[in-house]
This record gives C-alpha cells, structure tokens and sequence, in this order.
C-alpha cells in the first residue's frame, strides 16, 4: 500500500510538472535550464525572414530577393534601399554605420574553420573601409546598401570568398 502511494506521489508530481512545463511553453521540466519550444532562427532563416520584410516595406517585387543570392552591386535606388533595409534588419547597419560586432556574430552562427577566418577578415577589412567619415549623398539614396555590397563583393573576391547564408 505505502509503495502505491509513493507512486501516485511521484506520478502527480510528474504530471504537476509538465503540465507547468507545457504551461510555460519550455521543453524541459528542470527547474535550472528552461529551453524555449522554439529554437533560435539560422542565419539563412533571419536572411529570409528580412528579406521579406523589406520587400514588403520597399514595394519591391520577388526578383529583388535573387540580389541576397548573388555578388551584383545594386544599380539603383530600390536595389540599393533594399539590401540597406536587410543589412538593418539583421544589425549589420545600424544608424548609417556598419557594425562589425554583430556581423562577426551572425559569421560565428553560420561559418567555422577557414571559412570562419574568412569572414572574420573580410568583416575587419570592411569594418576599416566604412568606418570613414560618410557624408549623406542627396543624389543617392540609401548609399550604405550599395557601399556594404561593393565591400563584400570587392574584398571578398580578393580572398575568394562571399557571405551566403
């Protein structure tokens, strides 16, 4: 008898258990670590997620999302505004500024070994390169997009490398 009671104890206590677990919307029923039901989003589906975000907010249509995929400078002002509202987006432009921090952490979630160094040197070069003073064009709006993308591109084919998510 006392052997059943122990456990029904410990079967309500389980059950007291996920049922809080499940409650909270967390996968695990310890107490300590508490891991949420959703996991954190890859590079490619932040990349993504941006992307459409922007093609919302720009009023531009589907072709705009084949620029994330390719090494082409953008040639005009929608070109140039989108990849500037998706390097927003993911932290890599924030106030008309390039911010390696946060590229060096997005390369850290998507790159290791060589490919890793690679980005790492290629995020230093660019980082020195628009870090300058930038005075704001008035004949070219969202300036940065373009000046991120030729960095990327230009400094990238020297090390034979390009940032794909």
């Amino acid at each position: 008898m006392a052997t059943l009671q122990v456990m029904l104890c410990l079967l309500g206590t389980v059950l007291v258990a996920v049922l809080a677990v499940d409650l909270e919307g967390f996968t695990t029923i310890s107490p300590v670590v508490k891991q949420p039901t959703t996991p954190k989003l890859s590079v490619a589906q932040n990349l993504n997620k941006a992307a459409m975000e922007c093609q919302s907010k720009q009023g531009v249509n589907q072709a705009f999302m084949g620029l994330l995929s390719t090494k082409n400078i953008p040639t005009n002002e929608k070109m140039r505004c989108f990849l500037l509202c998706v390097y927003e987006t993911l932290g890599l432009v924030q106030d008309n500024k390039f911010q390696a921090t946060n590229a060096k952490l997005m390369a850290t979630q998507r790159f290791s070994g060589e490919e890793l160094k690679k980005a790492n040197h290629l995020i230093d070069t660019c980082n020195k390169t628009l870090s300058g003073p930038m005075e704001p064009n008035p004949k070219e709006f969202c300036l940065m997009g373009r000046l991120v993308r030729t960095c990327f591109k230009e400094e990238g084919d020297k090390i034979s490398f390009f940032p794909k998510a």
